[in-house]
């Protein structure tokens, strides 16, 4: 339906992992290869779009799978469109994705590690970032620590400070709760009733196949993972990281 990526893939051996090269429209051929954190947590990442073109890196964000993002009704024109004219880099977080499940640390540290390990494999010495939701934080984070490699910033639908920092009043602490326990009781049943309620939170006029993506992505996360990486986005606090960065950026 639509530009989807046809099925197939590719394995090739690359570095310490694999390489896995799914096959896609003629404008888009991404590749998967796969690198190692400092704490040897295996991140995966892709590489699409003109390989000859300025360098735009996304940090990751929940809830993502590099090979169903290319098949998904809510991200395969921004993978798309992301990489015209572009060399595109995204990766799935520690404990998301194809990145390992398990991992001996999950915090806001360990996602900036990753980020570094990433474009350290690539070999990068200038790009862009694209923050989306948590990755702004992330981006944010990163381009303060490494000015010297971060040319311009582009930060979507972000924030600086987590639900923690904010002052939550008691019908905002009820909500909190009211999620984490949905995710308790319903994240890996057969019946899409519970994670269809994450679907409309984060694409609340969204069309039926694009609930039902998220419903069938949720599915790939633990369950475990999932309450993890939410604790995570509440407590994030990048205020005085984000006072020293001096880059060209775009807040949307």
């Amino acid at each position: 339906r639509g530009r989807g990526f046809r099925v197939g893939v590719e394995v090739t051996t690359r570095g310490d992992g694999l390489a896995l090269r799914p096959t896609a429209p003629s404008d888009s051929v991404q590749q998967i290869r796969f690198c190692r954190a400092h704490d040897g947590v295996r991140i995966a990442y892709a590489t699409s779009g003109d390989a000859t073109g300025p360098v735009l890196v996304k940090p990751a964000n929940w809830l993502t799978h590099l090979e169903y993002d290319c098949n998904s009704a809510v991200w395969r024109h921004w993978v798309a469109e992301l990489g015209r004219g572009r060399r595109l880099i995204r990766y799935d977080e520690r404990g998301c994705g194809l990145s390992d499940h398990t991992a001996p640390e999950l915090s806001f540290e360990a996602w900036v590690g990753d980020l570094e390990a990433v474009v350290d494999a690539e070999g990068l010495e200038c790009f862009s970032l694209l923050g989306i939701s948590q990755g702004c934080a992330v981006a944010t984070a990163y381009a303060a620590r490494h000015p010297e490699r971060v040319d311009k910033l582009v930060l979507y639908g972000g924030y600086a400070i987590g639900r923690n920092h904010r002052l939550p009043n008691p019908q905002q602490e009820l909500e909190a709760t009211l999620l984490r326990n949905l995710i308790r009781v319903g994240w890996g049943r057969d019946n899409p009733a519970f994670r269809q309620v994450f679907g409309t939170l984060f694409v609340p006029e969204g069309t039926p196949e694009q609930w039902q993506w998220f419903n069938d992505l949720a599915r790939t996360l633990p369950m475990e993972n999932a309450l993890s990486i939410i604790e995570m986005t509440h407590g994030i606090d990048v205020r005085q990281v984000a006072a020293t960065v001096d880059k060209p950026t775009l807040v949307l």
